[in-house]
């Protein structure tokens, strides 16, 4: 194919704007011809994975809100052993006692390692929401181009 071919075949419309706007995207595909594979007479060109394609709207909600739910649940599943390590420091801070050196469980919930702990948490959180209202413009000019 010359170089002009391929510059007259790219400005060129596959459709034109009628052909193009009577066309049923919810039509299914020409059965093929006979294959020698056995998915491929029943789904067509896209083979197995057309039986897991979501058909309505609501399909696609619950996935999208149950993909949601599982992330969020990992993500909090996380942070239990990141605090009991900011407890673990906390902890060795109030007591002045060097990292290597146990201190039982018990002995860092007194208030004055909660208190602290709390006030990290708090300022944690505090610093997360601030970044997600700044981020949340600059997101939203993105989406809507």
């Amino acid at each position: 194919m010359s170089a002009h071919d391929h510059d007259r075949i790219e400005a060129e419309p596959l459709l034109a704007g009628e052909e193009r706007d009577s066309i049923d995207i919810s039509e299914t595909p020409a059965e093929p011809e006979q294959s020698h594979e056995p998915h491929s007479r029943k789904h067509g060109r896209r083979g197995c994975a057309a039986h897991f394609q979501a058909q309505k709207r609501t399909t696609i909600v619950v996935l999208l809100a149950v993909l949601m739910f599982t992330i969020t649940t990992s993500g909090m599943l996380v942070l239990i052993p990141i605090f009991r390590l900011m407890e673990d420091a906390v902890c060795h801070l109030h007591y002045e006692k060097g990292m290597p050196e146990p201190i039982e469980e018990r002995l860092c919930k007194v208030d004055g390692v909660q208190k602290r702990l709390a006030y990290l948490g708090g300022l944690s959180a505090m610093i997360s929401s601030i970044v997600g209202m700044v981020a949340t413009l600059p997101y939203g000019v993105l989406a809507d181009r």
